[in-house]
């Protein structure tokens, strides 16, 4: 009875140590095809790689319109053409590249948890990558004003009194403009004198001894 269980604790064992290892190299197996890149179950990850070898910062994109919501998530790759697209919720998303002299690339579908390797696409020329990734993209969103807006001439600066008078700001450097206006008056700097109460005629009143 004692063989028996024996037997049986060793094939459990054995067995455990045969499914251990099916699965670190199923692991091994995707990191490997991910180029290195441990995806979870919300993940989509893996490499993105061109005619040149891999592309490093390019966008990644992932989007779908399954939930209540458009939703899109957008990372970039690393120096090794590597991208992780992490936490995504559950939904089948679609999966292209898109960067700077580059087409966007034809989109995958995907799900989380999917190792996707991308291929980008080179643009044939200077022209096709503008329309998609143009390099004055930036600059054609900011609103100049218009010309009107800026005055050609100067605004003369407001004039200000010194003690001399009144001097108005001249537009040309280190030149200034006096006008002759006549001085404030100034305040009297005599002290005004009081006099003393009178003394009462007490002699008339009769008080006095």
């Amino acid at each position: 009875m004692e063989r028996k269980n024996i037997l049986r604790f060793s094939l459990v064992l054995l067995l455990a140590f045969l499914c251990a290892g099916m699965m670190a190299k199923v692991g091994a197996q995707q990191a490997k095809a991910s180029g290195g890149v441990q995806v979870k179950a919300a993940d989509i990850g893996g490499v993105v790689t061109s005619s040149k070898g891999p592309e490093a910062g390019v966008w990644v994109i992932a989007e779908t319109t399954d939930l209540p919501t458009k939703y899109v998530k957008i990372v970039v790759t690393d120096d090794a053409g590597r991208y992780l697209i992490p936490d995504l919720p559950t939904a089948s998303y679609q999966v292209w590249v898109r960067g700077y002299g580059l087409v966007d690339s034809t989109p995958v579908d995907a799900k989380p948890g999917a190792s996707i390797n991308l291929k980008a696409v080179i643009a044939p020329s200077a022209k096709e990558a503008a329309q998609y990734f143009p390099a004055d993209y930036w600059y054609s969103l900011i609103q100049v004003p218009d010309k009107s807006e800026f005055p050609m001439k100067p605004t003369p600066a407001p004039p200000y009194r010194t003690s001399a008078g009144l001097v108005e700001a001249s537009t040309t450097p280190g030149r200034q403009q006096q006008q002759q206006t006549p001085p404030q008056q100034a305040w009297p700097t005599k002290r005004r004198e009081f006099c003393s109460a009178p003394e009462w005629p007490l002699r008339s009143s009769g008080l006095t001894p």
